[in-house]
């Protein structure tokens, strides 16, 4: 199979919008993570883990639409780095989030206003994280089949 054929297999996924709507759950994490911030109420792992974890879903959608934009093997080896430490992050954050309650500590009634917003937060971070470890799935299959130069089935 030919190089330009191999790497037009990452072009099939339409990786251009599922990196899209990976930064879009990058920028989300990162201004959900603000707001529980400056709530004071939250456990700052999660936090780190709210800001890093959108930062490298911002990188690795950004890397997957430049892949798709200017198609070249080292891009679209790097949107295959990323997506798979994408895929780690969000595995990550899915089994903090569903194991353990982040806001514990400092919340003196748990039927307050703010454990309740938070909670919310948190539910919806959790959705996000659950979609962008299949996205990042799918983008990181997609970039394997092109860098591998497997064929379709």
């Amino acid at each position: 199979m030919a190089r330009s054929s191999a790497l037009g297999n990452f072009l099939k996924g339409d990786t251009k919008a599922l990196g899209t709507v990976q930064i879009m759950i990058g920028v989300l994490h990162v201004l959900f993570g603000i707001v529980m911030a400056t709530s004071g109420e939250s456990n700052g792992v999660y936090l780190v883990l709210f800001f890093c974890g959108g930062l490298i879903y911002i990188s690795s959608g950004a890397l997957s639409v430049a892949a798709n934009n200017n198609l070249n093997k080292c891009l679209v080896s790097g949107a295959l780095g990323m997506n798979i430490i994408s895929t780690i992050t969000a595995g990550i954050a899915v089994i903090c989030i569903s194991k353990n309650n982040p806001f514990q500590l400092g919340v003196h009634h748990p039927f307050s206003n703010i454990y309740i917003i938070l909670q919310g937060l948190i539910g919806v971070l959790l959705v996000f994280s659950i979609l962008e470890f299949i996205i990042s799935i799918c983008v990181s299959a997609f970039a394997c089949r092109a860098v591998c130069g497997c064929p379709q089935r």
